[in-house]
């Protein structure tokens, strides 16, 4: 909703709520006599145990609501506007994994988790059982003023988020209460000038954050086999914060450009390991110290001719590691390696084709090989995939707008690759910065997806 209050001032409130479901769900082998958190089970009498195991199911149910409201009053004189706000947030998650018993085809007895493993007393026993609430209070104050006939734009703006995080966690032994609180201060400038009507340089200074992610973060992982924690919740981790500048300049014409160097500066860098913790993978995120990123992007682009476009993108980065990293009782001496998963090479090129009923595209990419650990002793290969669309537009008909069916090729040429994964410390055992001596292990990786077909309707109305 928008309300002109007159004397160029214009308020604007934009309420919203979403909800989210859905299930996943892991595996493990479980004992006839478990524990559900630190509480003994007595016989589970699972059937189609074996030798006093059997295979078991944890199927992970959540629900999501998100509630907020975002308001803006702006006032617009002469040449400048000024706009100041405040968002509010509201987020709640629930979140049960039961485990169930998998029936003589292999299968859960029932995907929902209707059908738990009970305890001798009656109980659902649970890998995690976990209530998380968020709050989030965000003041904002930025003014643009603009000179020269619009063609130098001056920017500068301030951002105050203030979140607060509570989970109950209800499984037996569990922390039932865990929160914590954060408070970040965002100031932002740019500038930007028009040197022709095709031409543009910029500059701009921003900072942003990111609150660490994930379930895990705030609730234990429980393993039905012991009353101990299979894998806890994470306690050093901050606010992942990051200094940013850019300078760049853009063309408009028959070739588009945009090219652009780039600065970043990052302190509690999120990271996550992943291992196998009785039979399962598990992500465990961890604080990575600070990280500085730098590196050029250059992207060109034609407008379209005779219905064709080409476009072809490239970025340089060089990012490295400003920290050694703990890793027990010492610390690995990564100080100066560079980044896991930071590619020095990317290279992105394509063709569109669009008549405005016949359309299609060809579109490979270019990732070099990437780093794996933290160590840099460890290699994700360099890898390419190619994709291809075909498609046909129709006319409108009845209610249907610009109906169209749409060919998807994934992976032409069916390429074998690994597209990403969970970094580690260090592949090979190495000695510590105190001299301690630190295993190493092998980072997993994702297999990436082969050669696809996908067949798409679609229509606007």
């Amino acid at each position: 909703m928008s309300l002109n209050l007159g004397h160029g001032l214009t308020l604007t409130t934009e309420p919203y709520w979403m909800h989210f479901h859905g299930a996943g769900n892991d595996g493990q082998d479980q004992n006839e006599y478990g524990y559900n958190g630190t509480q003994p089970t007595g016989n589970l009498n699972i059937p189609g145990n074996m030798d006093g195991q059997a295979a078991i199911l944890a199927v992970d149910n959540f629900n999501q609501t998100v509630t907020g409201f975002n308001n803006t009053l702006s006032w617009k004189r002469g040449h400048n506007e000024l706009q100041a706000g405040y968002w509010y947030e509201y987020y709640n998650h629930t979140e049960q994994a039961p485990f169930e018993p998998l029936g003589a085809n292999g299968l859960a007895a029932n995907f929902w988790g209707q059908s738990p493993i009970l305890t001798d007393t009656g109980t659902p026993i649970m890998q995690f059982n976990i209530h998380l609430v968020e709050q989030t209070n965000a003041l904002f104050l930025s003014d643009t003023y603009k000179m020269l006939n619009d063609r130098l734009v001056l920017n500068a703006g301030f951002k105050y988020v203030m979140l607060t995080y509570h989970s109950t966690n209800l499984i037996p032994g569990d922390d039932y209460n865990y929160g914590r609180s954060d408070a970040e201060p965002l100031p932002q400038v740019s500038v930007s000038y028009k040197l022709t009507k095709h031409d543009q340089i910029y500059f701009d200074a921003a900072t942003a954050f990111r609150e660490p992610s994930g379930i895990l973060v705030y609730g234990n992982l429980w393993d039905a086999n012991s009353p101990t924690v299979d894998e806890e919740h994470a306690t050093n981790l901050k606010a992942e914060y990051s200094i940013s500048e850019e300078l760049g300049w853009r063309h408009t014409g028959l070739v588009n450009v945009s090219a652009s160097v780039f600065n970043y500066n990052m302190s509690n860098r999120q990271s996550s390991t992943s291992q196998y913790f009785g039979g399962r993978l598990i992500s465990t995120y961890i604080n990575a110290g600070g990280q500085t990123s730098r590196g050029v992007q250059v992207a060109l682009g034609l407008r379209p001719w005779h219905y064709f476009s080409p476009y072809v993108s490239f970025q340089y980065l060089h990012a490295t590691l400003d920290n050694n990293l703990g890793n027990g009782t010492d610390y690995i001496p990564s100080a100066g390696k560079i980044a896991i998963y930071s590619p020095k090479f990317t290279v992105n090129t394509g063709l569109s084709y669009d008549n405005g009923h016949i359309f299609g595209n060809g579109y490979m990419s270019y990732v070099s090989s990437q780093y794996s650990t933290f160590m840099d002793n460890a290699t994700l290969p360099a890898y390419a995939v190619g994709n291809i669309t075909l498609g046909y537009r129709f006319r409108n008909v009845w209610l249907a707008k610009s109906p169209q069916v749409q060919l998807n090729v994934l992976n032409v040429t069916d390429n074998k690759y690994l597209s990403s994964g969970g970094g580690s410390f260090t592949a090979k055992t190495i000695k510590g910065v105190y001299g301690h001596t630190i295993t190493g292990s092998q980072p997993l990786y994702t297999v990436g997806g082969g050669f696809g077909l996908v067949v798409s309707v679609s229509s606007g109305f």
